[in-house]
């Protein structure tokens, strides 16, 4: 039996992407497990806009922005709701603010987390001015609650996933992940 799980504005969605010749975004994935050693690589963020859900992301291209149902497939996917009150409009405008207009942060993926998971000392940009520029994935999230993430700059999806500040709602494929049209 298959599973079906509806998405809400500010659910962060962790993946687990497993490697595959044939798949070239894929090819990350197992590094950063191995520096992180957490099997989550990626986090993404669900809005609702326009009366339809997205998944707005740091993507190799940049902060991105695309309908569900175009979220790549053949992922594993725990999704973690905020246990507090979140601004939905607020957080919306705040993550559409950098789609298309920010680019990636690649430097700070391979270069400085890598120090980091390491040595455990950051030397990333820590002035938000700066560090807003550009985002890795769990950077771009954590900017958006950084309520709960005061140093955002150097959060990992396993920072994220694991912050008693979010509650586990939904673990499965991502094939499962619906809208509330999907549902109607």
């Amino acid at each position: 039996m298959e599973t079906k799980f509806t998405l809400q504005t500010g659910d962060i969605i962790s993946t687990y992407t497993p490697f595959e010749w044939k798949r070239p975004m894929t090819y990350m994935a197992p590094l950063i497990r191995f520096f992180t050693k957490y099997k989550y690589t990626h986090v993404a963020i669900a809005l609702e806009c326009w009366g339809s859900m997205f998944i707005c992301e740091a993507f190799t291209s940049g902060i991105i922005i695309r309908p569900v149902k175009e979220f790549p497939d053949k992922m594993k996917v725990s999704v973690i709701r905020p246990n507090f009150e979140i601004d939905k409009i607020g957080l919306s405008k705040k993550a559409l603010s950098k789609v298309s207009t920010t680019k990636y942060d690649l430097l700070s993926l391979v270069f400085f987390q890598i120090i980091y998971q390491i040595t455990g000392k950051w030397y990333g940009h820590t002035k938000a001015r700066k560090a807003e520029k550009k985002f890795y994935c769990s950077e771009y999230v954590a900017w958006l609650y950084m309520n709960v993430f005061s140093k955002w700059y150097m959060t990992t999806p396993e920072d994220i996933h694991k912050s008693e500040d979010f509650t586990i709602v939904f673990e499965g494929w991502d094939h499962e992940l619906i809208t509330k049209e999907d549902s109607l």
